[in-house]
């Protein structure tokens, strides 16, 4: 049930990561629950199951509020601050069936070349350099929402063992409730699906508008978790 990373600590602590994630709780549908921890913090994670795991609320508001009030002190002392202070954990959700008939016609996949304006925050070229696959939608000339995997589609071809791939969208504030979102990814998961993957969308549970767009593609939840993140703090 709790797992320590010996190597991941040891990296972070050697600079060879700006992002340290010293603590990370999950649990699949109707599963155990896992705890990740640095070696250094296990005490922590103890504690943390002594508190909320009896009661089955390892997920909830004061669990995920207190976990990361505790690694506090952790990332001062090794130079890094938390990356975010919300209560909010993370609902995973398999899409198997993601409707094609959603997929409006102004979806295309993207790869950077395209000469349009960009109202998202993805780098389309660099995305496509490391092998991501990205769809998005297309209005006035402007790509207005898109959908992209969250891990390479090029390195995953060449691990036969990585089937599944997480999945993310954005969508710029005025062209949402369009359906544009949905149809990014609808798009997306059809792709991925056609190639024999496994398609895992996640999205914060305060999310209202993304937990409705995965379920509308027939999303399934099929677990949740939660991330204790720091970051670096640069000189």
């Amino acid at each position: 049930m709790i797992f320590v990373d010996d190597g991941a600590e040891k990296l972070v602590l050697d600079g060879e990561f700006d992002i340290a994630i010293p603590f990370s709780v999950s649990r699949e549908a109707d599963g155990e629950p896992k705890i990740t921890v640095f070696p250094s913090q296990k005490a922590i994670a103890d504690e943390f199951l002594r508190r909320y795991g009896a009661s089955g609320e390892l997920f909830s508001p004061e669990a995920v509020a207190w976990a990361k009030k505790q690694f506090e002190p952790y990332f001062v002392k090794i130079g890094f601050a938390p990356a975010d202070d919300s209560d909010a954990h993370f609902l995973n959700f398999h899409i198997t069936d993601p409707h094609s008939e959603l997929i409006l016609p102004a979806t295309r996949e993207l790869d950077g070349s395209e000469d349009y304006e960009n109202l998202t925050g993805y780098d389309f070229a660099a995305l496509n350099h490391f092998g991501h696959i990205c769809f998005g939608c297309v209005v006035d000339d402007k790509i207005v929402s898109a959908a992209t995997t969250n891990y390479s589609f090029m390195l995953a071809e060449e691990e036969p063992d990585t089937r599944t791939i997480e999945i993310g969208v954005e969508t710029a504030e005025e062209y949402r409730n369009q359906g544009y979102g949905l149809s990014c990814t609808a798009a997306l998961a059809c792709f991925l699906i056609d190639k024999g993957y496994t398609v895992l969308y996640e999205c914060g549970s305060d999310n209202e508008a993304s937990i409705a767009l995965a379920k509308k593609l027939g999303g399934i939840q099929s677990g949740k978790n939660f991330c204790v993140v720091g970051h670096r703090i640069s000189d």
